[in-house]
């Protein structure tokens, strides 16, 4: 992690993971629009953000065996990294929830795919609705669980946010299902044509979801 995060800085810091840290206001003040809203590893982010390299000085100190509390790294925090990296790669043209929507969304098309292939044989329209029904169920979990844990719904909210979520990814499921046909219809593969209908409905899904679900 700490060298991956020096690639992307290319400053002279030896821990961008640290939490244990001060730094100027100013410097803060410099680039909070394009801060993180994720509040993830905010002094990775608060360096790689600046126009100018910052002047760093370091003063080491050691770990101990942690004596209470539960250590917070877990895959999602692995996935949220990864986003961030590639978002400062892009110069923040790319945001990291966006990055983590989509990475969610490609782990839905390979369910989606894995469900297709096993129910084709109740017939092609079917068997793609299920799938993407499927796909959905999923996306919505993994979602909830990394792109938006600060905003982690629980209880009987997460449930009210998959109805939500089902409704809205609905709109387009007519839409991908109708694409998948016509796209099978014309004799290709049938994992081209699941896939084709599965990215019809990418981009409403990121858009309606992460404003009224999340």
């Amino acid at each position: 992690a700490n060298w991956l995060g020096r690639q992307v800085l290319k400053a002279d810091l030896t821990d961008p993971m640290s939490g244990f840290f001060m730094v100027r206001r100013s410097a803060v003040e410099a680039v909070a629009q394009r801060l993180s809203t994720s509040g993830f590893k905010v002094l990775f982010d608060i360096v790689a953000s600046q126009d100018r390299p910052l002047r760093i000085v370091e003063l080491p100190y050691t770990f101990r065996a942690r004596e209470a509390g539960d250590s917070k790294l877990d895959n999602g925090v692995v996935v949220q990294y990864l986003g961030l990296l590639i978002a400062k790669l892009s110069k923040d043209v790319i945001s990291p929830r966006f990055l983590m929507f989509a990475m969610v969304g490609a782990s839905g098309v390979l369910v989606h795919l894995a469900i297709l292939r096993s129910l084709l044989h109740i017939g092609f329209s079917w068997a793609q609705t299920l799938a993407a029904l499927g796909a959905m169920t999923s996306n919505y979990l993994i979602n909830n669980a990394v792109t938006y844990r600060d905003r982690r719904l629980k209880g009987l909210r997460l449930i009210s946010g998959y109805v939500k979520f089902c409704v809205l990814c609905s709109v387009p499921l007519a839409a991908n299902v109708a694409v998948a046909t016509v796209v099978y219809e014309r004799g290709p593969a049938w994992w081209v044509a699941g896939l084709a209908g599965a990215i019809v409905a990418a981009a409403w899904n990121y858009v309606t979801t992460s404003k009224a679900v999340w």
